[in-house]
């Protein structure tokens, strides 16, 4: 269940909203999270993108305890791939019970800009793929915030990589892009007897940034999960407009990234939560992706 007790009145907190859009520009995670099942083998390997720009191969490869860490590579205006470096990734099964999990997550500083990566190892009519996607963010600001979904297929073991990435828990705001009026309103679940999230009320803050109240299936009536505040992405560092949305929470016995993608062409948003305990529990990080429509 991820609803909680309710702390705010629905469709009250206005004041909390006020002193939510005031925070500081990134957010920072706790402690990191008590448990998390075991990478399923099928993700290991080196993968490859067929695009001609960003992130084109990435390289998985196992770690003690089950875990795999995550090698990503992108085109840097020549011939040669500029390596991020590797680092250990956050695996998510798909309840809280799950002991094997083909879903991961990296957030990742590099000396100009954050990367969050989020991976899902898929079913295709042509075999296996990995579903990527990379949201990226410069730290000066000069360029909008972006991001992109790619498929990358498996072309080999694992290679060797020697270069070691720098992890990070915080979530930069960057240069947001502005969010269309469309993303703004109440969203309620295309499933009614779900037992995840029920609701989402996006509103906009003072600065015209998103704010995501949550809302999970409680009886009898939901429950009120409070306010969080949204990074905007759009598809290129130069669009101005935020197709898509991150919205990192923290809810003291476990944090919950919320992973908003674009509005389909019927009107439908498409929420993933990547939900890990920190409160030293048994239960496994889990994965959800739930529809919601206005």
């Amino acid at each position: 269940m991820v609803g909680m007790t309710r702390t705010i009145a629905r469709g009250g907190g206005t004041t909390i909203v006020g002193l939510l859009a005031a925070m500081a520009s990134m957010v920072l995670a706790p402690a990191p999270a008590s448990a998390a099942p075991s990478a399923v083998s099928g993700l290991t390997g080196t993968w490859t993108s067929t695009a001609k720009s960003g992130i084109v191969k990435l390289v998985i490869s196992k770690s003690g305890g089950g875990g795999i860490k995550v090698d990503a590579f992108s085109t840097c205006g020549t011939s040669k791939l500029c390596e991020s470096g590797k680092l250990s990734a956050v695996v998510f099964g798909s309840s809280a019970s799950s002991t094997r999990g083909a879903v991961f997550e990296t957030n990742q500083t590099l000396a100009s800009y954050n990367q969050v990566l989020l991976g899902r190892l898929v079913s295709t009519s042509r075999g296996r793929r990995i579903a990527l996607d990379w949201y990226h963010v410069y730290h000066d600001g000069s360029r909008h915030n972006s991001a992109m979904t790619r498929s990358f297929k498996r072309v080999g073991r694992a290679t060797s990589t020697k270069k070691k990435g720098t992890a990070t828990t915080a979530y930069p705001t960057g240069r947001q892009p502005t969010a269309p009026d469309a993303l703004v309103g109440v969203w309620h679940n295309v499933d009614p007897s779900t037992r995840g999230l029920v609701e989402l009320d996006i509103t906009r803050a003072t600065d015209g940034s998103l704010l995501v109240h949550v809302f999970g299936a409680c009886t009898p009536t939901p429950c009120d999960n409070g306010v969080t505040p949204a990074i905007t992405y759009g598809p290129s560092t130069t669009s101005t407009t935020g197709t898509r949305f991150l919205a990192p929470a923290d809810y003291g016995f476990k944090r919950t990234l919320f992973d908003g993608l674009p509005i389909s062409s019927n009107g439908v948003l498409t929420v993933n939560s990547y939900s890990e305990f920190t409160d030293g529990s048994s239960r496994s990080n889990y994965f959800t992706a739930e529809r919601f429509t206005q």
